[in-house]
């Protein structure tokens, strides 16, 4: 009874976020620093809770696919309705491509980015001017909080 609660709210959900996810666009400087971490030859992944098919279309959608070198996302839909795996994905990509945590990052606009990059062992980047609130971000303690992406390359050639 359960499964099938969590399986019917799952499509719900993704009914709704896809029907909109097709209206955003990508937040202000993401195409300039992309290809700035593409020339520095830098790997950028998407690791996301939404399904792989989903972020793919938005990637493909707004001209961005060739800039991302890998998503990490579900496979089908309802995968995280039944739990978060970020942690899990992220500590499967480090370790299956044998990264260094000194020389990863993880960006986020959500505690929940915070929390999984220091549970991962690796530096934290939190961006305002989303979702959640400064305050909520600031109280996950990044390593860093930048309120634009343009802030980024200044941070990443530091660490």
């Amino acid at each position: 009874m359960l499964e099938s609660k969590a399986a019917e709210m799952s499509e719900r959900f993704h009914d709704y976020y896809e029907k909109r996810a097709g209206k955003i666009r990508s937040r202000q400087g993401a195409r300039s620093v992309l290809e700035w971490l593409a020339r520095k030859g830098v790997e950028s992944i998407i690791l996301s809770n939404h399904t792989m098919e989903g972020v793919q279309a938005q990637l493909k959608r707004l001209k961005l696919n060739g800039l991302i070198d890998e998503v990490v996302a579900n496979p089908t839909r309802g995968i995280s309705f039944k739990r978060r795996n970020k942690l899990e994905k992220l500590e499967g990509y480090l370790k299956t491509h044998r990264c260094k945590p000194n020389e990863v990052a993880t960006i986020g606009d959500s505690p929940e980015e915070v929390e999984i990059g220091k549970k991962a062992g690796i530096k934290t980047i939190a961006i305002s001017q989303g979702y959640c609130s400064t305050k909520r971000l600031k109280a996950a303690k990044p390593d860093f909080l930048i309120r634009s992406l343009k802030e980024l390359p200044a941070i990443l050639m530091r660490i």
